[in-house]
Formats: structure tokens, C-alpha cells, sequence
């Protein structure tokens, strides 16, 4: 419950600052990701794939092909989804990105609140 609500509650909040000022404040942002990491390793099976997913996008975002906040949220999100959800979180993340870059004509954009809402859609589809 108390890991959920702290999931939720800062996904919400860095979201909204991304969306709103295109950047994510690092130390209370990474101190976020740490501190869900660890209160999921006591109920993952795994605790070493989260890990294995950061390593692979922070690769991504040393090459400036994201941003390092998308790069921790995906770990984040590793440890909050099993593979195939995440798989659709990054698939609706990258299909609402896609219409946000055409229909607002950006070459960048935030794409936190992209995998917030991925997750709110494959968490809503886990519950039904």
C-alpha cells in the first residue's frame, strides 16, 4: 500500500514537472527512484532486472537518445511492472509520444508524463 502511494504520488508530481518545465529536479527525483527500488526488492523475485533495464536505457541516454529522468523512470517502472506490462507501458508511452511530437509539430517532449499515462492505462487494464 505505502509502496503504491509513493509510486503514484511522485509519478503524478515529476510528471506534471516534466510536462510543465521540461525538466525533472535530479536529487529528489533519484532519491524517488532509489527509495521505490529498494522497498521492491524484498518482494521481487528479480531484483536484478530493474537494474538490467536502467543499465540498458542510461546507454540510451549517455547518447542523448533521451533524457536521463526517462532513463530512472524506466527502472522505476521496472520494478513496479513484470516484462509484458512494462512492454505495453513502453509501447503506449511511445505511441502517445509519437501523436503529441506530430499534432504539437516538436521534436522534443517530455516523455514522463507519456509512461505516466501508459501506466495508469495498463494498470487500469491489470485491474478490469
Amino acid at each position: 500500500m505505502l509502496e503504491n502511494l509513493i509510486f503514484w504520488g511522485g509519478l503524478a508530481y515529476f510528471a506534471f514537472q516534466d510536462a510543465t518545465t521540461h525538466s525533472v529536479p535530479s536529487q529528489p527525483f533519484e532519491l524517488w527512484c532509489v527509495q521505490l527500488y529498494l522497498l521492491s526488492i524484498p518482494t521481487a523475485a528479480l531484483w536484478w532486472l530493474p537494474l538490467l533495464w536502467w543499465v540498458a536505457f542510461s546507454i540510451l541516454a549517455h547518447f542523448n537518445y533521451l533524457g536521463s529522468a526517462d532513463a530512472w523512470m524506466i527502472g522505476v517502472l521496472a520494478s513496479h511492472f513484470t516484462l509484458m506490462p512494462l512492454l505495453w507501458v513502453l509501447l503506449i508511452a511511445c505511441v502517445t509520444g509519437l501523436l503529441h511530437a506530430t499534432s504539437f509539430k516538436q521534436r522534443q517532449l517530455p516523455w514522463l508524463p507519456h509512461l505516466a499515462l501508459g501506466s495508469l492505462i495498463v494498470t487500469i487494464v491489470q485491474l478490469i
